[in-house]
């Protein structure tokens, strides 16, 4: 890990799985700040930035996906559920998330978990930059599609 410490979220309801994942995943070098919902987290992350999110998903849980995802907050989110359906699994991901654990995982997988997700947004913030320096230093890479050679072939 880098100097710079990883940000967590727990968003967990259950007070008691909130209070002993927090007790463990505190005993890293990270900050952890937990809330019991999601309207609370989603306050958390208008105003904090944050490398990973645990979610316990739920319906609101489900909401707070698609205002990260509509508001375009760069967090990776890891859901935690007692049991899915195919149909909010597929929503889920459709908005998302990164990986999905059982409530019941130990708390190594979900050390574990955690730290991929969180290199995981590390290489996809390293990646838009360097898209960003190319298309600075490049210009257009759609410019082949501005050529009269290519507009020539595909409309006569």
């Amino acid at each position: 890990m880098s100097t710079q410490s990883m940000k967590l979220l727990l968003a967990v309801e259950d007070d008691n799985l909130r209070r002993s994942l927090a007790k463990e995943l505190q005993q890293k070098e990270r900050e952890v700040h937990k809330v019991t919902c999601c309207e609370n987290a989603w306050d958390e992350l208008e105003s904090t930035h944050f490398d990973v999110l645990v979610l316990e998903l739920s319906s609101s849980g489900l909401d707070l996906l698609k205002r990260i995802r509509h508001e375009a907050i760069d967090v990776e989110v890891i859901a935690l559920s007692r049991c899915c359906t195919k149909e909010i699994f597929r929503e889920a991901m459709r908005l998302g998330v990164c990986d999905f654990l059982t409530k019941r995982c130990s708390p190594s997988q979900l050390e574990h978990r955690i730290q991929l997700a969180y290199q995981l947004g590390r290489l996809r913030r390293e990646n838009q930059q360097l898209k960003g320096i190319i298309f600075r230093s490049r210009g257009d890479p759609d410019l082949i599609w501005n050529s009269s050679g290519l507009n020539d072939v595909i409309w006569n």
